[in-house]
C-alpha cells in the first residue's frame, strides 16, 4: 500500500504555495503549509484548485 493511500491530508514544510499545491493536484488530497518564515500554516487546496481549472 502506497503512502498516499493511508494519508488523510499532505503537510508543505516551506513558503511556497505553488510548489504544495503539485502536491494537492497530483495526491487530491487537502493540502497545508507550514510557513517557518511567516510562522503561519496555509491551506492550499483552493489554491490548486484554481491553478487546475487555469490549465484546462
Amino acid at each position: 500500500m502506497e503512502t498516499k493511500e493511508t494519508v488523510d491530508a499532505n503537510l508543505f514544510l516551506g513558503q511556497s504555495n505553488f510548489h504544495a499545491a503539485g502536491i494537492a493536484l497530483s495526491t487530491k488530497k487537502p493540502t497545508y503549509v507550514l510557513d517557518p518564515y511567516f510562522n503561519e500554516v496555509r491551506d492550499v487546496s483552493k489554491f490548486a484548485q484554481t491553478l487546475e481549472k487555469k490549465q484546462l
